[in-house]
């Protein structure tokens, strides 16, 4: 008998031992076949993520002061480029709604999405400042690529509330998070203008 034939019968015997010993041919068999090394393991996009909610957490001020403030926000997609943000809806932790603030003093968190760089979301100070951290949550509608996001400080020449320290996160239920980059914005060269924040 040939080399390999008497090599085959012995692999069978060796194999019909075996499924006797875990109780007998008719007992479904698991086999595990270990992944074919030249086939790639799929993987999501380095730096792209997707999440229907974002949040952006302010852990500090540039001056150490207990407010946030915003004059615009956007996500950018797995492109770079800033979504459109119709539709969206925004909340916060803190807002300044007192209207006896010079100036209308209603600064809620909306006007972080209005396209207005004149209007800005500021959090509480004529009633009360309450401490850090401060959050805005986003609710983008629907889930979306998410690359990184703009934040536009207020641009009336004042630096109250400007964000320094920064927490990004995303979310697909609006309570579990994910924590994407954290930073901080005293790192930038000008402390006043719009920064774009790039997930690696």
């Amino acid at each position: 008998m040939p080399v390999h034939a008497v090599l085959k019968t012995i692999c069978n015997l060796c194999l019909l031992a075996a499924l006797a010993a875990c109780g007998g041919g008719g007992s479904d068999v698991n086999v595990q076949v270990p992944n074919d090394p030249a086939a790639p393991t799929p993987s999501p996009t380095p730096g792209a993520q997707s999440y229907r909610y974002v949040r952006l957490e302010a852990t500090s001020e540039i001056n150490a002061r207990p407010w946030a403030s915003m004059a615009e926000f956007n996500v950018v997609d797995a492109a770079g480029a800033a979504y459109p943000r119709t539709g969206w809806s925004i909340t916060a932790d803190s807002e300044e709604n007192n209207a006896a603030v010079l100036g209308g003093g209603y600064r809620p968190a909306e006007h972080a999405l209005d396209g207005n760089a004149q209007t800005m979301w500021h959090t509480s100070f004529s009633l009360g400042s309450p401490p850090m951290p401060h959050w805005v949550v986003v609710d983008m509608k629907a889930a979306r690529a998410v690359r990184g996001f703009v934040y536009m400080p207020r641009s009336d020449g004042a630096t109250n509330g400007t964000i320094a320290g920064f927490n990004f996160s995303g979310s697909n239920d609006g309570s579990n998070w994910t924590l994407l980059i954290s930073g901080n914005f005293n790192n930038y060269a000008t402390v006043g203008n719009q920064k774009t924040v790039t997930l690696p």
